[in-house]
């Protein structure tokens, strides 16, 4: 496992490729939660909301207190849901 520092520093400067990339759908809550990276309660958030970027504010929104390993996890639940590209983008710095 690689160590992240600063975790919410690097939602915050990618914030913008987050929402505007990321896509919610198609497995990535499914992977987040059985990963225990978002629990039940903040999948039935996101999913509340009505637009794809409103989703991906409120995925950042639950994410950014969280731990390196649950940060690791969330990335590789990017690289499982073809999303190689925005995962990439945070790997990268």
């Amino acid at each position: 496992m690689v160590l992240f520092t600063d975790v919410p520093g690097r939602f915050q400067k990618h914030y913008t490729t987050l929402i505007q990339h990321m896509d919610s759908e198609f497995g990535l809550l499914d992977e987040l939660q059985s990963n225990d990276v978002l629990s039940a309660r903040h999948v039935e958030d996101v999913n509340a909301e009505p637009t794809a970027s409103k989703k991906n504010e409120t995925i950042v929104t639950c994410l950014r207190r969280t731990s390196d390993k649950d940060y690791e996890r969330f990335l590789e639940s990017l690289d499982k849901t073809s999303q190689t590209h925005v995962a990439r983008c945070l790997r990268e710095g």
